[in-house]
């Protein structure tokens, strides 16, 4: 259903990459450059990114992307699904909650927090992830963009 991303799947990633980011749920435009330099930093190694292929029936159903970082507030790891996208129809055949479940066995013990983000409409993602666990935080987050 899903394995790593391979050195192989770049033009892969950068097409499912460019269908997501043209999506209601991403606010920024595609930008081959900065999905080049996120396929970079998977490849060169795990430490702070690491990408998944997912598939159905032999066909590149998705990807996802894990960002992981230090949290002070848990002292210790906070990994991040930075990014989970599923092609239209590849959706309900289980690549959503298969991967989620992977992510819970290989990270739940060395992770403090798995976070993740969800377009307030997309009604059937929030139950998936309600199903497994996952909960409101009580605050809103907030970004600054310095470069821009």
């Amino acid at each position: 259903m899903f394995r790593k991303m391979q050195p192989g799947d770049r033009e892969q990633y950068h097409v499912l990459a460019t269908e997501f980011y043209n999506t209601d749920a991403i606010l920024t435009a595609p930008d081959e450059a900065l999905f080049e330099a996120s396929f970079q930093e998977m490849m060169r190694r795990d430490t702070y990114l690491e990408g998944f292929v997912l598939e159905h029936e032999g066909e590149s159903a998705g990807y996802a992307i894990l960002a992981k970082y230090f949290s002070p507030e848990l002292g210790g790891l906070l990994l991040w699904v930075d990014e989970l996208y599923i092609r239209p129809g590849f959706r309900s055949h289980g690549l959503g909650s298969a991967f989620l479940s992977y992510v819970q066995e290989q990270y739940g013990d060395k992770a403090k927090r798995i976070r993740l983000e969800v377009d307030v409409d997309n009604e059937r993602a929030i139950s998936l992830y309600h199903s497994m666990g996952f909960e409101v935080l009580p605050y809103q987050q907030m970004s600054l963009d310095p470069s821009i």
